[in-house]
């Protein structure tokens, strides 16, 4: 004869399984990883760390061929000084190393006023050089040497300083800034009586005014 259980025992039963199951579940503990899986993890980890630490890349295909930049302009040199700088400087050359013209004498043959070839080529250097400096004044000293009388060398003199005048102003220089003066023998460049000596007194000597 089978037996047969009422509803209450078997809804007791069911919780029992029940309770059996729950526990085996809950009290089932998970295996450490092994010593490859943690090795794998660790690699993973230090892979994904570059690859944080590298930052993107910029485009840099166009450096080669750029243009270098232009110098940057000294800020301490003002406009006014460059003005300077640049009106300081002609002919290449700074016009503070420029020398003045070497005014040298013009000499004479003995008891002789007329200019020979030299003493023109120089007075056309005088001329050139009065023409880019309008400032200048020169005064033209006639000398003669010693032989004659003092009357006569005076004069002799005096054609020689307006000889070299008229041809300034035949090169274009303002008589007005040019004055001819004689002193005769009584201004001897060299004191030796001998005729060197005297070569060296017949003259025309200038002065910048």
């Amino acid at each position: 004869m089978q037996r047969r259980f009422p509803l209450r025992d078997n809804i007791v039963l069911f919780f029992a399984l029940f309770t059996i199951f729950s526990g085996c579940a809950v009290n089932r503990k998970v295996p450490p990883p092994s010593a490859e899986e943690l090795k794998g993890i660790n690699t993973s980890s230090n892979e994904m760390n570059r690859a944080d630490d590298i930052a993107p890349s910029e485009d840099n295909s166009g450096l080669d061929n750029a243009q270098p930049l232009p110098p940057e302009r000294d800020t301490n040199i003002t406009e006014e000084a460059l003005s300077a700088k640049e009106l300081s400087i002609e002919d290449g050359v700074p016009i503070e190393d420029k020398k003045p013209l070497n005014l040298d004498d013009i000499y004479f043959e003995f008891d002789r006023s007329d200019l020979s070839i030299s003493a023109r080529k120089r007075l056309e250097e005088i001329a050139g050089w009065m023409e880019s400096e309008q400032s200048v004044k020169l005064r033209i000293e006639g000398h003669a040497d010693e032989r004659g009388t003092s009357e006569y060398n005076l004069a002799l003199g005096d054609r020689r300083a307006n000889a070299v005048k008229k041809y300034l102003t035949a090169l274009g220089i303002d008589g007005g800034r040019l004055k001819a003066i004689s002193y005769g023998e009584e201004m001897p460049a060299d004191l030796v009586q001998t005729e060197s000596g005297w070569a060296k007194n017949r003259r025309v000597h200038f002065e910048q005014k």
